[in-house]
Formats: C-alpha cells, structure tokens, sequence
C-alpha cells in the first residue's frame, strides 16, 4: 500500500503534467496555485493567491505512470493520477482528494468515509465506488469517464456524475445534492431521499427511478 505523506507536490515513477502546467489543472501562466491542483481557482480574500496553497504548504502527490499498489489518501493529502497512468489496487479515501484524469485508469475499487473524488477527462474505473458519510462530506463527481461496476453512496454533500458510461448500478441514498445527467447506465438507476435533484438524459438498461 502507497501511505501518501509527501509536503510537497511530486511525481511517482515519471515526470510531472508539464512545465507549463505543473499540477495538470489546466491552469497554465495564468494559475494563482501553480503546484497546487485547483480547477476552480478559489480565491477567497481576493489576494490572487489560491485558498489551496495559501499557507505556503503542500501535501499533493502526482501519479504520472503506472503503480502497482493500493492507495490511502487521508485529509489534507491531493493525489492526482494523470497522464494515462494506471493504477492497479484499491483506493481508500478517508477525509483527503483523488483525481483520476487525463484518460488514466483505475483498476480496482474506490471506498471513501468522507473526501473528495473526481474522474474525469475519459479516464475510468474498472470496480466498484463506494461512499459513506456520516455528517457532512463526502463528493463524488463523474465527467466524461467510464465505470465498469457500481456507484453506492450513503450522506454525501454532492453527487454529481455526466456524460458518462456505466456497467452498473447508481444508488444514492440521502444525499444532499444529487445531479445525473446525460449517461449511458447499463443497470438501474435509484436515487432515495435527496435533499436537491436533477436526473435527465440517461440511458438505463433496467430501471430508472428517477428524482423522487
């Protein structure tokens, strides 16, 4: 198992996204985090200094080639897997962030007590998702990737999962915000007591029971 410990940003087994885009954000000369991984280039005291590094520190790892080990990813640690990497274990997310993108692959399954989760940029995952939150936390987001097993996700803050193929089932249960739109779901999909919820545009091969 890979404990990620790293204070800095680096990469495991290769070399970083790139020198114009360090972090593989797809911010380049303009990001206010350049080492940090931050899409959304938060900013909350407007200083044009990113909330994600702040503080001077860093604890983000960057996977750019395969690795054949299970991950543990615990609060406060970013690991992003880039670069058509796979990664061939499970991964446990207890409080921090994964990100599988830039068509990188994930064999094996993701569980998660709270964190965040984001595949994206056709990456994929060959097994099963599974989140449970007991409070608040928890956010799973899907954008243009593929999932060869289930989704189950119990509490969770968001679930937002688009333009995306799945082998399996979707079940979501008491989340707080709920967004399925746009996917090809081979199975069913079942969404339980939501506090918001939009579901439009989906291809199901059995059921599909929509937003309540």
């Amino acid at each position: 198992m890979i404990l990620i410990t790293s204070q800095s940003p680096v990469a495991f087994a290769g070399v970083q996204c790139g020198e114009a885009d360090p972090d593989c954000d797809q911010w380049f000369s303009d990001d206010n985090c350049p080492n940090d991984y931050n899409p959304g280039q938060e900013d909350a005291d407007g200083d044009g200094i990113g909330d994600a590094c702040e503080d001077g520190s860093s604890n983000q790892t960057i996977i750019t080639s395969d690795v054949n080990e299970s991950i543990s990813v615990d609060t406060g640690e970013t690991v992003i897997i880039a670069n058509d990497s796979t990664v061939t274990g499970n991964v446990e997310i207890n409080g921090g962030t994964l990100v599988v993108t830039e068509g990188s692959t994930i064999i094996g399954n993701i569980e998660s007590t709270g964190g965040t989760i984001i595949i994206e940029d056709g990456s994929s995952l060959d097994g099963n998702i599974q989140i449970e939150v007991s409070g608040a936390g928890g956010v799973l987001e899907i954008n243009n990737a593929s999932i060869d097993g289930n989704i189950e996700s119990v509490g969770i803050d968001t679930l937002t999962m688009m333009n995306s193929y799945l082998t399996g089932n979707i079940s979501s249960k008491n989340d707080n915000i709920v967004t399925i739109t746009g996917n090809n779901v081979l199975k069913n999909i079942t969404i339980t007591s939501p506090n918001t919820c939009t579901e439009s545009g989906n291809t199901t091969g059995k059921n599909n029971s929509g937003c309540p």
